[in-house]
């Protein structure tokens, strides 16, 4: 199955608040949502999904001492929603802010997958990542979020969380896998 792109312009995304740097990605580093369920039953709870974090990431984004730490525009490269449609965020050129440190973000495009808690990756998801992957994104090395964060860095994660990371592990985001055959 092919699944879409759905382009900036379709889900209608605000313009960044400046110029984006452009990126030679030498990798593609995969996230999740964290702690809570993402509901997107449908395109449209998925396109209101995307532009709900566009606009958190851009406008409402604070750190942990409360204060604005606001993007120039939503930080991931690519959103995944369940369907298995993928969102345009800032595309395959441009220099992510996703990925927690300034090598990652330098160095890695940012692939967000429409899920959190315990939600398992659905099917068209996986199939999705490997359509992104082997057209889009050129095959790319994959890493976790907590590769840029180090095992036992300051900063702690659960990203990519247990599916994705299970995933990972068993082959499926790499390509040595195959998702949905055995």
């Amino acid at each position: 199955m092919t699944y879409k792109i759905v382009t900036r312009k379709q889900w209608n995304a605000k313009p960044p608040k400046k110029a984006l740097p452009n990126i030679t990605p030498s990798s593609v580093t995969v996230h999740y949502d964290g702690a809570a369920k993402v509901v997107a039953k449908n395109e449209t709870a998925e396109i209101a999904k995307v532009r709900q974090i566009q606009m958190y990431h851009m406008f409402n984004r604070t750190n942990a001492a409360g204060k604005p730490d606001t993007f120039t525009d939503i930080a991931y490269s690519y959103l995944i929603g369940p369907s298995g449609n993928i969102y345009e965020g800032r595309g395959p050129t441009h220099r992510t802010a996703a990925n927690g440190t300034t090598q990652g973000n330098d160095k890695s495009l940012a692939v967000y997958f429409m899920l959190g808690g315990d939600q398992p990756l659905t099917q068209p998801m996986l199939e999705a990542f490997v359509q992104l992957r082997t057209t889009v994104l050129h095959n790319l090395p994959v890493l976790m979020h907590k590769h840029w964060l180090g095992a036992n860095g300051k900063v702690r994660t659960e990203c990519p969380g247990k599916h994705l990371e299970a995933a990972y592990k068993a082959g499926y985001l790499q390509l040595t896998k195959i998702p949905g055959k055995a």
